[in-house]
């Protein structure tokens, strides 16, 4: 360290480095950046590659506005909530019908609309018809003969109740003989 170096000096030094980078980056960004140094002169070719890259710059916006806005015209709407709420609203209506119309016309029937005229279709259902029918008449056949026919007549009816008053009867004398003491506290006179 010389003499001269004092802290002070020192410090003095180092802000005056620091500034004079930030100059030269302030140059720097404002001259220098993004140009080109190759220090080619503006000549006739350099001025026709100039061109001609303008050129294919708006044949690109041409074709981009083209296909992106020609043909769709401008609207007065702007791209509210709401118009876009109705846009959602009409697709999903639209989904809906879709599906219904798949659900009732297309799914389940595979392709069995395009072949219910052939003559060998005709001949299967024709036969599974059939035998549908005998299988019905046998399990009815079944059934019938399972069951009696007996009507509940107002005779069987009465003759059912006299049937369970006896019952009762008959199982109130036993229960007596058997234990003639147990029926006189719980019967309903001594109560």
């Amino acid at each position: 360290m010389l003499d001269f170096e004092t802290p002070t000096y020192v410090t003095a030094k180092e802000a005056q480095h620091m500034q004079s980078a930030k100059d030269y980056h302030k140059e720097y960004e404002e001259s220098i950046k993004g140009k080109n140094l190759s220090g080619l002169e503006v000549t006739p070719a350099m001025l026709h590659v100039r061109h001609a890259t303008k050129i294919a710059s708006e044949k690109e916006y041409r074709r981009d506005l083209e296909e992106g806005v020609k043909g769709k015209g401008l609207t007065v709407f702007e791209e509210t909530p709401e118009l876009l709420r109705a846009r959602n609203a009409t697709a999903i209506l639209s989904q809906k019908e879709y599906k219904k119309t798949l659900e009732t016309e297309i799914k389940g029937k595979g392709m069995s609309a395009l072949a219910t005229d052939t003559p060998d279709f005709m001949r299967a259902r024709n036969a599974t018809d059939i035998l549908s029918q005998q299988k019905y008449k046998q399990t009815a056949e079944a059934d019938r003969a399972s069951y009696t026919s007996v009507i509940d007549t107002p005779d069987i009816l009465h003759a059912q109740n006299i049937r369970n008053m006896v019952s009762q009867v008959r199982g109130t004398v036993r229960l007596t003989m058997e234990c003639p003491q147990t029926m006189l506290k719980n019967s309903p006179q001594t109560m």
